[in-house]
């Protein structure tokens, strides 16, 4: 099976969805229409095929301690609160979300090349 803390993940559109598998057959995770949650694996993966993207953690008693502030206090799902920034901030204590900065990153260079593109045939 998968070791406590691992980074599991399962193709959703664009992106992966994420969770954190913490043992007995059960994930945690962040989803849309539930915010942040315990579901079994099945219930995680619906049918898609299952990556681990990490394995294990450093400080178990660390996760362990802010899992547990989690199931006590779960958030509810927003952009700037997604899978990847609970997932980021179990594991390591700092919310990160390398998929939202990239898609962030790639938006602001499309609408900078069609600001550039339109420029360019107002000035001929």
């Amino acid at each position: 099976m998968y070791e406590f803390g691992s980074v599991l993940s399962v193709p959703k559109s664009f992106f992966n969805h994420k969770g954190m598998y913490v043992g007995e057959g059960l994930v945690f995770h962040n989803h849309p229409s539930s915010g942040e949650r315990l579901v079994s694996l099945k219930s995680f993966s619906k049918g898609r095929t299952i990556t681990v993207d990490e394995k294990g953690v450093f400080d178990p008693v660390a996760v362990m301690s802010r899992l547990n502030q989690s199931l006590t206090n779960p958030s509810p799902y927003r952009l700037s609160k997604n899978c990847d920034h609970t997932v980021s901030k179990l594991r390591t204590g700092v919310p990160r979300s390398p998929q939202l900065r990239f898609f962030g990153l790639l938006g602001v260079t499309l609408l900078a090349t069609i600001i550039i593109g339109l420029s360019k045939k107002t000035l001929k």
